[in-house]
């Protein structure tokens, strides 16, 4: 990423370190990256919480019915 970075700005012909602007959206495009995956975590870990919760309420209904029985 930084590499493509630094070439789309050469090919435009900016400079980050003459440009104010440009440095600000340098940092608000680089500040994307971490909070996207930040968010994917808290997904994947919502998603984790209901299988488990999910899990345990099939395992107490097996239970209070049986169980699996041996084949």
């Amino acid at each position: 990423m930084p590499i493509l970075a630094s070439l789309g700005i050469r090919q435009l012909g900016l400079s980050v370190s003459t440009s104010p602007q440009t440095l600000v959206w340098v940092v608000t495009l680089w500040s994307f990256l971490p909070v996207s995956l930040f968010m994917r975590g808290m997904a994947m870990a919502r998603v984790a919480a209901m299988v488990t919760a999910r899990r345990r309420y099939l395992t107490r209904q097996m239970d209070m019915q049986g169980g699996l029985q041996p084949v």
